[in-house]
């Protein structure tokens, strides 16, 4: 493992690099939203879409930087790459997407997986879809609410500016 990070075939995750929590903070305070913690990379960040008359974020589930290279330079997303930035970790979709909507590495939202213990409901959820994990029931007809498995809030209900979120 340490072999692979020094040869850099696996990034550690690091505060001190621009990275997903760092975009998702940008964005709550370019849309508005009070108290938003701006570091560096995230002051960066506003600063290249503070400006913007619009925003449209699109999350494209598992591309990384080596997919947009692979596309050649020429190509639309190579071409209008304006800064790097590294995922959480782990790196996985529930995780990824609790950060960007919160603001938070992973130890500071909770979510860390597909899966997890739910005690309220007494089961194992897929956290994302919000069910549980044996049958695919929703948690809340077990009695569980959204504020139970997700404790810190998403950062989209502060933002001043409209909005609209496509799932």
């Amino acid at each position: 493992l340490m072999a692979a990070f020094e040869s850099g075939d696996l990034l550690r995750p690091s505060a001190d690099v621009p990275g997903l929590v760092d975009l998702a903070n940008a964005i709550a305070s370019v849309m508005g939203s009070d108290g938003v913690p701006l570091g560096d990379s995230a002051r960066r960040i506003a600063g290249l879409i503070n400006d913007a008359e619009h925003l449209v974020l699109v999350a494209v589930d598992g591309l990384g930087m080596d997919a947009v290279r692979s596309l050649g330079h020429d190509a639309f997303i190579p071409r209008h790459v304006k800064m790097q930035l590294q995922s959480v970790f782990p790196t996985s979709t529930p995780v990824a997407f609790t950060s960007l909507v919160t603001g938070r590495w992973p130890s500071g939202h909770g979510v860390i997986g597909w899966d997890a213990y739910v005690p309220e409901g007494d089961c194992v959820a897929t956290i994302i879809h919000f069910v549980r994990r044996s049958d695919g029931k929703n948690l809340s007809k077990l009695g569980v609410s959204p504020q139970q498995v997700y404790p810190v809030p998403s950062t989209v209900g502060g933002f001043c500016r409209d909005s609209l979120s496509l799932l």
